[in-house]
């Protein structure tokens, strides 16, 4: 396994920057130590190829329609190049499953979505500043007795 660092830099939403911080604080709280963006996303990296079996196509692309990556935000991960590659492989899985091409900031918050679906915190809508509508309509992809789903916190 490479130990070789990947650097990636873009422009996010408002939102999916909100996410970035609950899935650091959701994943620091699960491993008990502090954890960096990069630290959550190497440690999910290994269940990236398999997400489009544990979501379904159209939550995923709610999700993405939800929580748009792009924006103006500046934002920049450090991960393994192991990593990387089993994002870009899913990446190639996930635009199968939503009939759509995604960017690599997409495949990241694919990863995040998944994430906050194990973790179960629904309440992470609101403090990413959802409004109530919003959260109650994204809640809807976050059901707590969806297969795969467990609660960390």
């Amino acid at each position: 396994m490479s130990n070789e660092q990947n650097t990636y830099r873009m422009d996010v939403s408002e939102y999916y920057f909100r996410l970035t911080t609950e899935c650091i604080r959701l994943h620091s709280n699960s491993s008990l130590k502090h954890s960096s963006f990069g630290d959550m996303i190497n440690d999910r990296a290994k269940l990236a190829n398999s997400v489009t079996t544990r979501r379904k196509p159209q939550h995923i692309i709610k999700h993405l329609q939800m929580i748009p990556s792009k924006g103006e935000i500046p934002l920049e991960v450090e991960i393994l190049e192991s990593s990387s590659d089993k994002i870009s492989t899913s990446s190639k899985a996930i635009e199968e499953a939503i009939g759509s091409s995604i960017e690599f900031a997409d495949a990241l918050s694919v990863i995040m979505f998944d994430f906050m679906v194990e973790a179960n915190r629904t309440e992470v809508l609101l403090k990413i500043g959802l409004t109530s509508d919003e959260a109650a309509e994204y809640r809807k992809l976050l059901k707590p007795g969806a297969p795969g789903v467990k609660s960390i916190n």
